[in-house]
């Protein structure tokens, strides 16, 4: 037999009848398969929506954490400079101590050396 027709012992409004429903049927399968295509997309959709906002949310938390650590640099280099300046200062004052501590031992030797001779002449 033919593809396309079928067996000769249904009448035709049997055959008109089976048709109909054959179409009926492909026409109720294309139906739901359009429909959860539609769903599937609106799925994939939303999916995409969160994968954008994820992805969105996850570059302001990088951005946010190379703020803070660029601040943080920054905070650093700052103490850091500060506690050079003040190294310098210690080593300043420590220097000019130093320096009036032997200004007082020159004074104090001369001064002796001085009453000494005094003492001397005067003996």
């Amino acid at each position: 037999m033919p593809e396309g027709q079928l067996c000769s012992c249904y009448s035709k409004p049997q055959i008109i009848l089976c048709l109909q429903q054959n179409n009926m049927k492909k026409e109720e399968a294309m139906a739901a398969f359009m429909a959860w295509k539609s769903e599937k997309k609106k799925y994939i959709k939303e999916i995409r929506t969160k994968q954008k906002l994820e992805e969105k949310k996850n570059l302001e938390e990088l951005q946010d954490i190379a703020c803070r650590k660029q601040d943080c640099r920054k905070a650093f280099e700052k103490w850091k400079e500060s506690k050079e300046d003040h190294l310098k200062e210690k080593a300043f004052k420590e220097k000019n101590l130093e320096m009036e501590k032997k200004l007082k031992e020159q004074n104090m030797i001369s001064e002796k050396k001085s009453n000494s001779m005094t003492a001397f002449k005067t003996w």
